[in-house]
């Protein structure tokens, strides 16, 4: 696990809520899609493997990763056709 990795799984302990859990496994997601693909999944992926209904849900997810600077949004990407 990387430094990051270890800062949200503190940020965890700390707290202690069921949603930083959740965001510590899109936070994994996040992490092994770049690795296997080489860019970060969509929101919509995101959604579709955590059961997340509303693409703002999933948003929220990860602001809560990027205030702590776990992670860095690019501003808009475009799909690829």
């Amino acid at each position: 696990m990387d430094r990051r990795g270890n800062e949200l799984k503190g940020l965890l302990a700390h707290h202690g809520y069921p949603s930083l859990l959740r965001s510590s496994k899109i936070y994994d997601f996040v992490l092994k899609t770049i690795r296997e693909k080489g860019y970060a999944p969509s929101i919509s992926e995101i959604g579709a493997k955590f059961k997340i209904t509303s693409t703002n849900g999933a948003s929220d997810h990860l602001k809560a990763l990027d205030e702590p600077q776990l992670i860095f949004r690019a501003a808009d990407r475009k799909p690829e056709p």
